[in-house]
């Protein structure tokens, strides 16, 4: 009855040429969608502990009495290619392979072009505004700069300027800096790099258009190698304290973000496992930032960072506060449910704790820290904390372009999670866009845009929405977090806020994000488009995720993967949960579903729309018609099928197998089912492999929750 239920709808589409299902009021009943697995623990084959030491061994160490608040100069690296043992040509290969598994490729944003900056030549006097007058700081990396090895330049300001550039005092005046990219925000941020910088002071500005007025100004100074301090050794904890939590480091931390998963827009990136992209230099600002060619995979002990959805927002936290020596800790909590939040601890977990005393490498004690403490404590439950309750490690934060900055998380009430990377504002010819990153069970991390689908919201769970961290305090020994009073009272933070919660439908919340991201009303023509190519993005990405249980199933003979009973499917452990896609294929069907209210979307909110005065609704809608005709055609993706052909489905084809798609996560079937092809089909002629015939009959039996876009209310 179902099946024949979503044929007719399916058949009505085709009929009107266009997508138009009814409109929103489909969120409360779409129930849990999760992509984290149960446990969020660390794969074995990545697991930190199985990971030898090295020679970054008594690298860190408590700062003398009365020693500043930087005051860990890192040890001169290893000279290039130093390494050359068995493990670290197992590493190597190792590394090979998982870059080769990477998806989707990532695309790096390009150069920035060229500033209508002024800069002043040999001779003119530039003056420097106070630091505070000028709301721009300056950060390099690494945290000892040393002759001859990569210098960081890195400015970063709340507000946004223009022009700016980041350019270096030479003999005979100031030059732009090559290779410089800026991105934001806020915070807003600029970076580029100094390649073998010579020993001495160095002097750098953000440029203005004013050659003698800059915006701000910067100092370093490159030390010599020979002159390189090493780091005496920890005496307890993952790692030590030195600095506070504040604003400065919130703007800092959210810029690392935003630059480490930048994209040109349009573009998408995918890495698998996450450390892939703290690995590359041009990303990460805090690459090799403690000097122990902590992110160097040639090195002979590297950092691993291999998340799922719940460890994704912790894992980039922890590592930040490792590299900056900030406190980080995390709460133990019982999952609780969508209603109600977790249930949690008094007593938090945190860098301090001694666990891992006996581990002498420094970059091997983090990865056990993060690797086992951390990904063994933290869930999808963890995040998902009622507004009021100061027991929760992150806290609801207001519905506006200042506070949804990179680095916050988005909690689905369902389980899943996201970090916020990138804020575009809308355009007359392109919506707006706020992108976050996601993990999956196979480790991989990819880009995803703000919609219904991938930010499911629904007032009445109130353990869902955007969330930021609670700074994270270290007194007397101990770390402890920041009350909501004393959130409330900070000068730096003071962003707590409940507005999320006093819509009385999930539509108004929809609608109000979407007029922050669009405060020029859009073209519904260019909208609905945008919309389609989101879909495509989701479905490439699934293209990866598939492919990778394809991979799994040939290198284990296509051996039968247990299926789960009931709910479970949606969330489990092992194989299962690794390589089916359930809960993906859930987020999928919605999104098709959006876009296929649409244009009823159109009709029902004229006022963020562009709607020429005259035009009926009855003319916009058939340019949307119009416009679903062009695009269902053009707008495709490509998966490989059994017998290693290509085979390409259009939008328009995978609207029409969305029947076939609610019973497509199977990771026992063949790739040609995962992609709904209809059994007689050419398409569905290389497949060799089908789920056992009782696993067929089970997932008839659960139809019902893909099909209703709902999963069972005990998962």
């Amino acid at each position: 009855m179902l099946a024949w239920r979503w044929r007719q709808r399916i058949a009505g589409w085709r009929g009107r040429g266009v997508l138009a299902a009814p409109v929103t009021g489909v969120v409360l009943c779409i129930g849990f969608v999760s992509g984290c697995s149960i446990s969020g623990r660390q794969r074995p084959d990545d697991d930190p502990a199985e990971r030898v030491s090295a020679p970054d061994v008594a690298m860190v160490a408590a700062p003398a009495a009365g020693a500043p608040e930087v005051s860990e100069p890192a040890a001169a690296p290893a000279p290039a290619g130093a390494v050359g043992d068995e493990a670290a040509a197992a590493r190597e290969a190792r590394e090979a392979e998982s870059a080769a598994a990477k998806a989707p490729a990532e695309v790096e944003p390009k150069e920035l072009p060229p500033k209508e900056v002024a800069l002043a030549e040999g001779g003119v006097e530039v003056v420097c505004p106070e630091s505070v007058v000028a709301g721009v700081k300056f950060f390099f990396s690494p945290l000892q700069p040393l002759e001859g090895q990569p210098l960081r330049v890195t400015a970063i300001t709340e507000g946004e300027l223009a022009p700016a550039a980041l350019a270096q005092e030479q003999t005979g005046g100031w030059a732009k800096m090559s290779g410089t990219v800026g991105w934001g925000g806020p915070p807003f941020a600029w970076t580029a790099v100094v390649e073998a910088p010579v020993a001495g002071p160095h002097r750098f500005v953000l440029a203005s258009a004013d050659a003698r007025h800059p915006h701000a100004c910067g100092s370093v100074d490159v030390v010599p190698v020979d002159k390189a301090v090493p780091l005496r050794p920890i005496a307890t904890g993952a790692w030590r304290v030195t600095r506070a939590w504040s604003r400065e480091m919130e703007d800092l931390y959210s810029a690392w973000i935003g630059r480490l998963f930048l994209v040109d827009i349009g573009a998408k990136g995918g890495w698998r496992p996450a450390h892939q992209v703290l690995r590359d230099p041009k990303r990460n600002i805090l690459y090799g930032y403690l000097g122990l060619r902590e992110d160097d995979v040639k090195a002979p002990t590297e950092v691993i960072l291999a998340p799922d959805c719940a460890d994704t927002p912790f894992f980039l936290r922890a590592y930040f506060s490792w590299k900056m020596g900030l406190p980080f800790a995390v709460r133990k909590c019982l999952r609780g449910d969508w209603l109600h939040g977790p249930i949690c601890e008094p007593e938090l977990v945190s860098n301090v704790d001694p666990e891992w005393d006996d581990v002498a490498s420094v970059v091997d004690r983090f990865n056990r820290f993060v690797g086992l403490t951390v990904a063994n404590t933290v869930h999808s439950g963890t995040v998902r904390t009622v507004p009021d309750d100061e027991a929760s490690d992150l806290y609801p934060v207001a519905l506006s372009r200042e506070a949804l900055r990179p680095g916050v998380a988005y909690a689905d009430p369902n389980g899943h999670v996201l970090v916020l990377v990138r804020w575009v504002a809308g355009t007359e010819d392109r919506m707006g866009m706020l992108l976050a990153v996601d993990a999956h069970p196979d480790m991989t991390v990819s880009h995803k845009r703000f919609s219904r689908a991938n930010f499911f919201f629904e007032p009445r769970l109130p353990t869902g929405g955007f969330k930021a961290f609670r700074p994270a305090i270290y007194e007397r020994g101990r770390v402890r977090f920041m009350t909501n009073a004393e959130l409330a009272a900070s000068p730096d933070y003071g962003n707590r806020s409940l507005d999320q919660y006093g819509f009385t439908e999930a539509a108004e919340f929809y609608r109000a994000v979407d007029r922050l991201l669009n405060p020029v009303p859009l073209d519904p023509v260019k909208a609905y488009r945008s919309q389609m190519e989101a879909l495509i993005e989701l479905l490439e990405e699934r293209v990866s995720s598939v492919q990778v249980g394809i991979d799994y199933q040939k290198l284990n003979a296509w051996a039968t993967i247990e299926m789960p009973e009931g709910g479970a499917i949606f969330e489990t452990t092992g194989p299962w949960e690794d390589y089916s896609t359930p809960a993906r294929d859930l987020r999928l069907l919605l999104a098709f579903d959006a876009l296929a209210q649409f244009p009823d979307f159109v009709r029902d909110n004229p006022d963020i729309f562009l709607i020429p005065a005259g035009k009926s609704a009855y003319q916009i809608r058939s340019e949307l018609d119009a416009e679903w005709t062009r695009s269902k055609d053009e707008l495709s993706i490509t998966y490989v099928r059994s017998d290693g052909t290509p085979w390409t489905l259009t939008l328009g084809q995978l609207v029409e197998r969305v029947v076939e798609l609610e019973q497509s996560y199977n990771p026992n079937d063949c790739v040609e089912v995962r992609w709904g092809a209809r059994r007689g089909s050419t398409e569905f002629t290389p497949c060799a492999h089908r789920a056992p015939f009782p696993q067929q009959r089970k997932m008839e039996m659960y139809r019902v929750w893909h099909a209703e876009r709902r999963r069972p209310s005990a998962f």
